[in-house]
């Protein structure tokens, strides 16, 4: 994202603020941006909100509508604590702002206190665990519903295809012709177990699709879920894979991994089966995100770089390795 960019967020942002007169234009703080910009804004008694605009061309307003749709029912259907989205005066929940000719969305969502975790915290990948099985369990009584809903779909076509969403694995940071052979062999062991493992809702739906530390806030030992920008349609242990995003090489995932399953199985069965899926997630995910950083120019892309690939290379080692190997 350029300096262009970032400026033209700004304005949307300074539009935004208009359409809510109960704001206070002079309080609005940019705070972070990556697919989307957002913003910490006050209203005239000083309570905070967050401003997000959406990235021009990345969501339709029907997908995002569907992202606010499903917002309001988890917060009236489960008792821990998501972000809201705030209606403007119109009844509305999404704005529209042209910038120089481009238009951008924007929703205002209540402000959610807390600070982030701490890298490879046990129990909070424990309540973690806990949070994601009411979010599945949810979603699957409710699939008849929601498989109506406009949002993304996060599967082996969107993830490890030509047309991938966030851009082609092989044109990661990085990579070279050997390298890629021998992600391709990883590659088509995914999709043989992913194809065998199958779509039933049960297995596959409505997803956060973005469960890391990022995206996670503790409170008074409670922890908060914010940020449903890429919530989508893929099976429901992605949402584990995700949540290590980044740091899926690091030593200590293994007990993140048994503590996420401790505090999942309190509120949903898993079968072994699904158990033994978990590492083509994992990798799925991992492709994902070297696919991401190819194709971005921010911080965190430039931070992780290619020794993000790099560091990749051990985790297609152990997955191609024989089970007894």
């Amino acid at each position: 994202m350029t300096q262009k960019d970032l400026r033209a967020f700004d304005e949307a942002a300074r539009l935004a603020v208009a359409d809510f007169a109960e704001l206070d234009a002079s309080t609005l703080t940019r705070m972070e941006y990556s697919e989307n910009a957002t913003y910490q804004v006050k209203d005239y008694a000083g309570q905070a909100f967050v401003l997000r605009i959406n990235r021009p061309f990345y969501h339709s307003k029907a997908q995002i509508a569907a992202e606010i749709h499903w917002l309001h029912d988890l917060h009236e259907a489960l008792p821990f604590a998501v972000s809201k989205p705030i209606a403007m005066a119109n009844g509305n929940y999404i704005g529209t702002q042209y910038v120089e000719g481009t238009r951008y969305h924007s929703t205002l969502f209540t402000f959610v206190a807390g600070q982030a975790p701490a890298e490879g915290d046990v129990k909070v990948f424990e309540q973690l665990g806990e949070i994601t099985a009411q979010f599945h369990t949810h979603s699957v009584q409710q699939h008849a519903r929601y498989q109506h809903y406009d949002r993304m779909t996060w599967d082996e076509l969107t993830i490890l295809g030509e047309d991938a969403k966030w851009g082609r694995w092989q044109d990661g940071r990085g990579m070279t012709a050997a390298r890629i052979a021998q992600y391709e062999q990883a590659v088509a062991l995914m999709r043989e177990r992913l194809a065998a493992y199958g779509k039933h809702p049960s297995r596959f739906g409505l997803i956060h699709a973005d469960l890391r530390s990022a995206n996670l806030l503790v409170a008074q030992g409670e922890l908060k879920i914010i940020d449903f920008d890429d919530c989508g349609f893929s099976w429901l242990l992605y949402d584990f894979a995700a949540a290590i995003s980044f740091v899926e090489h690091e030593p200590y995932v293994a007990d993140l991994q048994a503590a996420w399953l401790t505090g999942y199985r309190r509120y949903r069965a898993l079968t072994e089966e699904d158990e033994a899926m978990l590492a083509t997630f994992v990798l799925l995910r991992r492709l994902q995100l070297i696919a991401w950083i190819g194709s971005r120019m921010n911080a965190t892309t430039e931070r992780l770089g290619a020794a993000y690939t790099y560091a990749s290379d051990a985790l297609v080692a152990r997955y191609l390795a024989p089970p007894n190997g």
